[in-house]
């Protein structure tokens, strides 16, 4: 059984299809950036850093130039680290994406050991219903009978009271 199908109606008797390629181009290049931003933080770091300190009329230009970030926070391949003053050896790496990459790569790894073992297969099967074979009106909870009684205790709001 399903729980309301709101707009399943209309796939009852049409294919769903897939949205064009131009609709789904924006969420892949924003994906891209995400995954890039992730394993090469200190390029977007330097660029934040940049635009706070040349900010006119900010207020966050003062604080970020007497704050003399790039003294106290460097970025290199192996991630960004942060020189904290008054504390001996205070560098700490905030984030190495280098590591980051091997952990999703080990991760990876297993889930595809984990996927193969035992001999299991990819086999397709039809979506299950709870039972039932096809998705139509008689396996279906619709809003009439379901929301019916809330219905009549707000009759005042104008619904369909029946």
């Amino acid at each position: 059984m399903t729980f309301t199908s709101a707009g399943t109606e209309w796939t009852i008797k049409h294919e769903v299809k897939e949205v064009p390629f131009g609709m789904l181009l924006p969420k892949v290049v924003l994906t891209a950036l995400c995954i890039v931003q992730g394993l090469i933080p200190f390029v977007y770091f330097q660029v934040i850093i940049q635009v706070f300190q040349k900010a006119k009329g900010s207020i966050l230009t003062g604080p970020f130039n007497q704050l003399n970030l790039n003294d106290n926070i460097f970025t290199a391949m192996n991630g960004i680290s942060i020189s904290i003053p008054g504390f001996a050896n205070g560098a700490a790496s905030a984030a190495t994406p280098v590591v980051i990459l091997l952990v999703v790569a080990a991760a990876f790894i297993i889930a595809r050991l984990f996927r193969n073992s035992g001999g299991s297969t990819d086999r397709e099967v039809p979506t299950w219903l709870c039972g039932y074979t096809d998705l139509n009106n008689l396996n279906r909870y619709r809003d009439r009978s379901m929301f019916s009684s809330l219905k009549k205790f707000l009759w005042w709001t104008g619904g369909n009271v029946k």
